[in-house]
């Protein structure tokens, strides 16, 4: 019978496990904070979440829009990604204008 080598160091097993996760779910590579957009798939159709991030997880990730804070779940999204700064302030509801 054929028997299984352990790996030498057990974090090599979990370093290799998270990297897999990360190729499968790319928005854990993101950060609080990043502005992005997602497109995300519901019942009545498709829907952009365009914002910054104020949560990542595996399952969803939770951003502030101009409309108010989206929670996208993972089974849900389509394609994201990073995108730049507005070229203007943005406001988002619940919170005090900047004036420049």
């Amino acid at each position: 019978m054929g028997t299984q080598s352990k790996p030498e160091h057990p974090q090599d097993e979990n370093l290799e496990t998270t990297t897999t996760v990360q190729q499968q779910l790319p928005w854990l590579d993101w950060q609080v904070g990043e502005r992005v957009v997602i497109r995300y798939r519901l019942k009545d159709g498709r829907h952009d979440a365009l914002g910054h991030l104020l949560e990542v997880a595996p399952t969803h990730v939770t951003v502030n829009t101009r409309r108010g804070i989206v929670k996208v779940l993972a089974e849900t999204m389509v394609t994201g990604k990073r995108v730049p700064e507005a070229p203007f302030p943005v406001h988002y509801p619940g919170t005090p204008a900047k004036f420049i």
